[in-house]
């Protein structure tokens, strides 16, 4: 009697694990990385390029319950960690690693330029290009940049070649404007980081104060809009 309790309360639970599976295996979808991945970065799909790297079996076309995808500019790489169903039925969750090409407006230089020089319009000119995710230097950290060292004519500008140019340093004691719509006021303050024009860095007003954030907008002065 007991046996037979046991073997149908086995079979119960058998069963609503089964139709567990079925169900997770039903709610997923072909997964599409090169889709989920631009809709991450809110970039059309026609203008990214990915390469799987992880060696480890493509989630692409899988089952996929749930995922979450993760960029890294300084690697130049995509991330999905996704769960995904077996052909067995079972659940898992695996990471898969992805190169990244955007295409965008790459700066090449049209002149030589020298160590140190700091970085001018007039010569540089923009070629539509796939560059790697990560390598390719926004206009505010080219107009806030110098050259590590000598580049010759038809070298495509990274962010590697690059040095900010910083006008405002850790420890500097810095002026701080206040800005109304009516009035203005400026005090002294500490910047507790580094930072070119245009850059938002923590200041403190003084020992024990806390902390606030404020944009750089020219040597040593600092705005901050209330």
């Amino acid at each position: 009697m007991m046996l037979t309790h046991y073997l149908k309360s086995s079979s119960l639970y058998i069963l609503i694990l089964s139709i567990g599976m079925v169900n997770a295996y039903a709610n997923g979808s072909n997964f599409n990385a090169k889709f989920e991945i631009s809709k991450y970065l809110e970039i059309p799909r026609d203008k990214i390029r990915i390469k799987e790297l992880s060696g480890l079996p493509s989630i692409s076309q899988r089952r996929v319950v749930r995922s979450k995808v993760m960029c890294t500019k300084e690697l130049g790489r995509c991330s999905i960690v996704a769960d995904v169903i077996t052909s067995q039925g079972y659940a898992i969750t695996t990471v898969n690693w992805y190169e990244l090409d955007i295409l965008t407006q790459s700066p090449t230089l049209h002149e030589s330029v020298e160590k140190g020089e700091r970085y001018k319009a007039s010569k540089v000119i923009f070629k539509e290009e796939f560059t790697r995710f990560g390598t390719c230097p926004d206009k505010t950290e080219l107009e806030n940049s110098e050259y590590l060292k000598s580049f010759n004519k038809g070298e495509r500008i990274t962010s590697r070649m690059l040095r900010e140019n910083l006008i405002v340093v850790a420890g500097d004691e810095i002026v701080v404007r206040y800005l109304d719509r009516l009035i203005s006021v400026e005090a002294s303050a500490i910047a507790l980081s580094s930072g070119a024009l245009g850059n938002e860095i923590n200041i403190v007003r003084g020992q024990g104060e806390k902390a606030f954030r404020a944009v750089i907008v020219g040597p040593k002065m600092l705005e901050v809009k209330i």
